[in-house]
């Protein structure tokens, strides 16, 4: 069965939501700006649960749809805005992007549109930066790895350190090189922090980018 999901543009309310806002809109004009606050208050809050709910059914049904081979392009052009939609809870970005995608295949004129457009451009942008995400979060896991097996050596360093402090005097030259070698390993140690912590900051970036991202869409609907 054929649904039609919201825009980013639309409140989310579905098909009958333009309809609904033009006649509240004409009951404020007649009411007046205290008839308006009224209205509002007698409006309740949507539930995040139904709301985000409802979008997984609309995304199922689409997927279903689109799976056929014989749905309308603007099928996937939907079921990408549902996809990257705020009210889900989670967002596929880099599916969103390949409905797009196929929606461009198949209607190539609509495609054209500014805002098909936009969202495009920005939906591109985005996968390539959860891409990097994804390739970062890598590295510093390898990092961390790497740090905790360099503090273990180094720590192994210190206690023969130790043990050679109460050797002889003809283990001094051993306990030489083990000096210089526990002070390579504080030198590789104190770069990795530094990237470390170079990462994380790169990953916090990402995050506000994808913050930056989600007000966009809000103010796009």
């Amino acid at each position: 069965m054929r649904r039609n999901p919201s825009s980013p543009r639309q409140s989310g309310q579905g098909p009958e939501a333009p309809g609904l806002r033009l006649a509240v809109f004409a009951l404020c004009l007649a009411l007046g700006a205290g008839g308006c606050s009224v209205l509002q208050r007698l409006s309740p809050p949507p539930d995040p649960a139904a709301e985000a709910a409802k979008i997984s059914q609309q995304i199922e049904d689409l997927r279903a749809e689109a799976s056929t081979g014989k749905t309308a392009p603007d099928t996937h052009r939907q079921l990408a805005m549902l996809l990257v939609d705020g009210r889900n809870p989670a967002r596929q970005y880099g599916a969103a992007l390949k409905e797009l995608d196929r929606y461009a295949e198949l209607a190539p004129k609509g495609a054209q549109d500014a805002e098909v457009r936009s969202w495009h451009e920005a939906l591109r942008a985005v996968d390539a930066l959860y891409g990097q995400k994804s390739t970062l979060e890598a590295r510093l896991k390898a990092a961390d790895a790497e740090n905790a097996s360099l503090s273990h050596a180094a720590e192994k360093a210190r206690k023969e350190l130790q043990s050679l402090r109460q050797a002889d005097a003809e283990k001094e030259e051993a306990l030489a090189a083990l000096r210089r070698e526990n002070q390579q390993l504080k030198e590789a140690t104190q770069q990795l922090k530094e990237t470390i912590q170079q990462l994380k900051e790169t990953i916090q970036k990402l995050k506000e980018l994808d913050l930056r991202m989600d007000e966009l869409r809000h103010k796009t609907r």
